[in-house]
């Protein structure tokens, strides 16, 4: 009789008590894609993508097309600030009948963008609600909304999850400070080309240079040039002027170097 009533108590509290969940739901964006939000401990989540193939999302620039991710925290509670990753992107090419081919930058599979938080107060649970809108592509674009809304205790772990973030936040800048990558030298030369020397402890044959400096830039992408043993470059890229009286500025650039899962950033001088 006893262990009936001990039983019943133990399952009374459990229903009782608020479930904090280590991930939601997921959110099926048509047949092209669904989304959910993941926790790892209580200071960090990821928004994961999975992805049907020939499908792809937007890195934090898209390029020729395609929507960026804005995300917003607004019904959070107990959060103090919130940082939303990129992982390095992949370049893509589309070409469409008729017009010149237009080229795009993101995720295609699979991708977790970390989202790294600090609570007021660390003693207690952050409720992270989240609100995106994105962007999936193939032949045609698909605009959505994704809410999410996960509990977490300061002292809560899912060693899975964490895991799974881990593996994309090793792919962002953030974690790029010995990664063996460096930016050696960054030039504007005439006929609106930028030169840009990279070296890296391992080979450069496959690394992607993607530079930033705003809307109204748009940078062709860039051809490379190798040393002998691979391990540095230099890379050209003839840019445009979208607007007419403007003038790059090398303050304004951003360079992203990907190679091998891993992601360098500079913000030039």
């Amino acid at each position: 009789m006893t262990r009936i009533i001990l039983y019943i108590a133990l399952l009374i509290l459990f229903v009782t008590q608020p479930a904090l969940a280590k991930s939601s739901d997921w959110d099926q964006v048509e047949d092209a894609a669904q989304v959910r939000l993941v926790a790892g401990n209580g200071g960090t989540f990821g928004l994961q993508f999975s992805l049907k193939p020939h499908w792809h999302t937007y890195w934090r620039t898209p390029g020729d097309g395609g929507l960026a991710p804005n995300v917003s925290y607004t019904n959070s509670k107990n959060l103090k600030k919130a940082e939303f990753l990129y992982p390095g992107p992949t370049r893509f090419e589309q070409v469409f009948e008729g017009y010149d081919p237009i080229e795009t930058f993101g995720y295609a599979d699979e991708v977790v963008f970390p989202i790294i938080v600090e609570a007021k107060d660390p003693s207690k649970p952050v409720e992270l609600a989240v609100s995106a809108d994105f962007g999936v592509c193939n032949e045609i674009c698909i605009f959505h909304n994704s809410k999410f809304n996960l509990t977490i205790d300061p002292n809560y772990a899912d060693q899975p999850n964490l895991d799974l973030i881990k593996k994309y936040l090793t792919q962002t800048p953030s974690s790029s400070k010995e990664n063996g990558m460096a930016f050696k030298d960054v030039r504007l030369v005439d006929d609106n080309v930028i030169e840009v020397d990279a070296a890296s402890s391992t080979s450069l044959k496959n690394a992607s240079l993607f530079v930033e400096a705003g809307e109204n830039f748009r940078f062709i992408k860039p051809s490379i040039t190798l040393s002998a043993d691979g391990k540095s470059a230099t890379f050209s890229s003839h840019y445009e002027i979208l607007l007419s009286g403007l003038t790059l500025s090398p303050e304004d650039i951003v360079l992203t170097l990907v190679n091998d899962g891993k992601t360098l950033e500079k913000k030039s001088q």
